[in-house]
């Protein structure tokens, strides 16, 4: 697993980092690690009442003398806010924001079979922004042309929109690999003692 989920001092999900960022600020003890039972460690106490499991896991950074445990969630200690970024207006991320789907005829399909559509054409003016571009099967791109989708009698399926970062990072491919972290959000919400 490359990635780790952020909590904010609240245990909401505030975002998505690095094994090593997030391993740099539990050493820091700028974070807690959380494991499968929702108990939070200290760099410390992560180390060693890890250790054994640490030779036992897949998951393990080895360093010399050292095996550290890939955390899978960490809570920050004193950070309450949220963390709103943006995603870049990549293809990857379009892709994801259109689910694989063309947004003219709904044909599903891979990353390659699909282009970055400009909705108003980059040769009448259109730019290169969340609402103005559209996934796009090469039929329909072709059959477009340098044309509005008005002009060429076409429809969109749906209004381009500029996604937020969780909206991006939560699509089933992720989810599906990060189960884990649903499974905890999940027992966290049942679990967690309310309070006025």
């Amino acid at each position: 697993m490359s990635e780790v989920l952020v909590l904010n001092k609240a245990w909401a999900p505030v975002n998505i980092e690095s094994v090593f960022d997030a391993v740099t600020k539990l050493y820091q003890e700028k974070a807690y690690a959380l494991d499968a039972s929702c108990i939070m460690y200290k760099w410390e106490n992560w180390i060693n009442d890890w250790s054994e499991a640490a030779t036992l896991a897949q998951d393990v950074i080895h360093a010399p003398g050292l095996n550290i445990p890939i955390p899978r969630v960490i809570v920050l200690r004193d950070y309450k806010g949220y963390i709103n970024k943006e995603p870049k207006c990549n293809r990857r991320n379009l892709y994801l924001r259109d689910k694989g789907q063309c947004q003219y005829c709904g044909r599903k399909g891979e990353y390659k079979e699909f282009n970055i559509e400009h909705i108003i054409p980059q040769a009448k003016g259109g730019k290169l922004t969340w609402k103005n571009v559209a996934l796009s099967c090469f039929k329909c791109n072709q059959k477009k042309a340098n044309r509005t989708p008005a002009q060429a009698g076409m429809t969109l399926l749906r209004k381009p929109f500029k996604p937020r970062w969780f909206e991006i990072k939560s699509t089933d491919k992720v989810r599906d690999k990060f189960n884990s972290w649903h499974e905890l959000l999940s027992d966290m919400y049942w679990s967690v003692e309310l309070k006025d």
